[in-house]
């Protein structure tokens, strides 16, 4: 009965296709099949009965513990040197057993990745019996998964890569927009009669461009840092009604000589308050009604929101920006979500613009775990529908009247200063000639003057010389950026120090929190808005 059992035992073992050999409880092999005999080069006949199977194994050039020696206990702890052969080593205690990688000689193919377990075997009694080790070649899944680690890293240095580089040329174009857009705000603001009618229209075409380019180099960033998963999303309280009103009130500004009515539905069920992302709903909402109204000549652009309570208590709100422009063709619809896509996509189109705004939407809907799908006949309109998925409020909402600030995200508020604006002590620490006039003029607008700094270590003599009560500090700056800088004068000065403002052309994540944790009390995108200073400035002022 025995010697059966074995046979069975051994055809079994025979038929398996990784290589796999069994041994008695005196270590003699009473198994080798043929896969085992491909890998070690060593026939049945001539291990089979004996003991020093190990001198036979791929794995082993020396006599070490070997896989099949731990599985059944020989050596309960795991040999260091034996550990360094392997790679993944493990015991499964549960099953009593042990598997371990290794890179090792094969026999007649150079060196390859082998998979090894071992468990003991145990008979009726509960009796040690012996041991069974089975070896399997995964050198061509290694080199698999090598080659997708490569890939991967390759993947990571080019989403690096491409991060800094858009960071760089965010700050390179940034810088000279602060200067075009500063100072056409600043001719804008010049009295009638300094400014001829056909001066004031030139700079109010200008004005245009600057912000249209603006808004170009705001969406290939976005779009960029949405893809590398740089995005993250707030969780805030939002004001439905206030975020419509406002994207509407933003883009009917743009209407022009178009005969077109804005109007908004908000059904009963949806709730005034949710918790999300308001910039980023706003975000869609404008995208989706400037490109209503880019393909609607007259008629109505009508917004619509309604609601369906979910059994986790949250929200899904659908929003509906419906047009009567000139509608999508069917076999164009295809592209309406690509990035850099158009319908019209010849060199003799009408309508303008980067293909962005859509994909944008697209992505950012999704982020929100919603959807985006659009309904249109040619003629008659589009109908462009999303939805969002919402929290409730917990507890009272917020007062959400007043807009955010970038200012208003510093870490403290400085004591009531209670001086005119010639007694504010006020240092601008910039490298760019040519952003230090536009933001000394746009300050002297403002009744300010201002010393200027031109790096970080100029900042920290001219702090050393007169007590400054505010610096604008360029976060990019030779010698000593504006990040170590801001961190010396909080080490220096630690109590009554100035209060500072960042200014930055980058438009990264994790910027405004780098420059916050550096000691700065707000945060200033360029290109630099008279407003976003005069905020900033009234902030410092106040208190």
């Amino acid at each position: 009965a025995l010697k059966e059992s074995e046979r069975r035992l051994a055809d079994i073992i025979e038929f398996l296709p990784d290589a796999t050999f069994v041994v008695d409880k005196n270590g003699k092999v009473i198994s080798w099949n043929r896969a085992i005999e491909k890998i070690t080069g060593v026939k049945a006949e001539l291990i089979l009965g004996k003991g020093d199977y190990e001198y036979s194994l791929p794995f082993y050039g020396e006599r070490r513990p070997t896989l099949i020696d731990m599985a059944k206990g020989i050596d309960p702890k795991i040999d260091p040197e034996f550990e360094k052969k392997y790679e993944n080593l493990k015991r499964d205690e549960e099953n009593n057993s042990l598997v371990g990688e290794a890179y090792m000689p094969l026999q007649g193919k150079g060196d390859a990745y082998l998979l090894g377990s071992a468990s003991a075997l145990y008979d009726s009694n509960g009796d040690y019996w012996g041991a069974i080790e089975s070896i399997r070649d995964i050198t061509d899944r290694k080199r698999v998964e090598e080659e997708l680690q490569r890939s991967k890293e390759m993947a990571e240095s080019a989403t690096r890569a491409k991060s800094e580089f858009l960071a760089n040329m965010s700050h390179e174009i940034r810088t000279p927009m602060n200067a075009v857009i500063g100072l056409t705000e600043l001719l804008m603001d010049e009295k009638d009669e300094k400014l001829t009618s056909a001066q004031r229209e030139c700079v109010e075409m200008i004005r245009i461009s600057g912000d249209t380019l603006l808004s170009i180099i705001n969406n290939i960033l976005d779009l960029t840092k949405i893809e590398a998963n740089m995005t993250e999303l707030e969780h805030r309280p939002i004001d439905v009604k206030g975020c419509i009103e406002s994207s509407m009130d933003l883009v009917s500004g743009s209407v022009g000589d178009k005969r077109i009515k804005f109007s908004y539905k908000i059904e009963e069920n949806v709730p005034q308050f949710i918790m999300g992302d308001p910039t980023r709903l706003c975000q869609i909402l404008i995208n989706l009604l400037n490109n209503a109204l880019k393909f609607t000549e007259q008629g109505e652009i009508a917004v619509s929101v309604s609601n369906t309570n979910l059994d986790d208590g949250g929200y899904e709100i659908h929003f509906a920006v419906k047009d009567t422009g000139i509608g999508i063709p069917e076999d164009k619809m295809s592209r309406l979500f690509r990035s850099f896509s158009q319908v019209d996509a010849s060199t003799a189109r009408k309508y303008g613009g980067t293909g962005l705004g859509l994909a944008i939407s697209k992505k950012l809907t999704e982020m929100m775990n919603g959807r985006m799908w659009v309904e249109s006949a040619v003629g008659v309109g589009s109908v462009f529908h999303f939805t969002i998925r919402a929290d409730p409020i917990i507890g009272e909402p917020l007062d959400l009247s007043k807009p955010d600030s970038l200012y208003a995200q510093g870490k403290q508020k400085i004591k009531d200063l209670e001086r005119s604006n010639s007694e504010l002590n006020i240092l601008l620490a910039e490298d760019n000639v040519v952003n230090q006039i536009v933001t000394k003029k746009m300050l002297s607008k403002l009744g300010y003057n201002a010393d200027v700094a031109s790096s970080g270590i100029e900042a920290l003599k001219a702090l050393e010389k007169k007590r400054y009560d505010l610096v604008f500090m360029d976060v990019q700056m030779p010698e000593m950026d504006g990040l170590e800088a801001a961190r010396e004068i909080r080490r220096r000065w630690p109590e009554g120090g100035p209060k500072i403002i960042a200014v930055t052309a980058s438009a990264f994540k994790g910027d405004q929190e780098m420059c916050l944790a550096a000691g700065m009390d707000g945060y200033i995108m360029k290109p630099t808005k008279i407003e976003a200073i005069r905020e900033a400035l009234q902030a410092v002022a106040k208190g």
